[in-house]
C-alpha cells in the first residue's frame, strides 16, 4: 500500500473553516488550519480535490507506486478569498509537495 499526506498550513483565509479533502470523489478528511491527515492509498491514478462551501482547487492527478509516500499541501490564501466570488474554481490552492 501506498500513503499520501495532505496538511492544511495556517492559509490565512477560512480562520473558522474546515477544508474537505477528496481523494477519487470520496470525502477522506476534513481539515483546519494547520492540520494534516494521512490517508493509506492503493497504489496508480487517484485525483485529489480540496473544497470549501462552493469554491474548489482544480483536481491534481497523481500516480503512486507500491510503498510511496506522497505530500500534498491544500489551502485558502488570505490574497484569495476574491477569487471564492469571482473564480471559485481558482480560490483553493493544491500542491505536490
Amino acid at each position: 500500500m501506498s500513503s499520501l499526506q495532505v496538511q492544511r498550513s495556517h492559509d490565512g483565509g477560512g480562520i473558522l473553516r474546515r477544508l474537505v479533502v477528496q481523494v477519487d470523489g470520496r470525502d477522506v478528511a476534513r481539515l483546519k488550519q494547520g492540520e494534516s491527515v494521512d490517508i493509506t492509498l492503493s497504489p496508480g491514478q487517484h485525483t485529489v480535490v480540496g473544497r470549501m462551501d462552493w469554491t474548489s482547487t482544480p483536481p491534481l492527478s497523481i500516480e503512486l507506486v507500491e510503498d510511496e509516500r506522497a505530500r500534498m499541501e491544500v489551502a485558502l490564501p488570505f490574497s484569495a478569498l476574491w477569487n471564492m466570488i469571482r473564480r471559485p474554481r481558482t480560490a483553493l490552492t493544491i500542491r505536490r509537495l
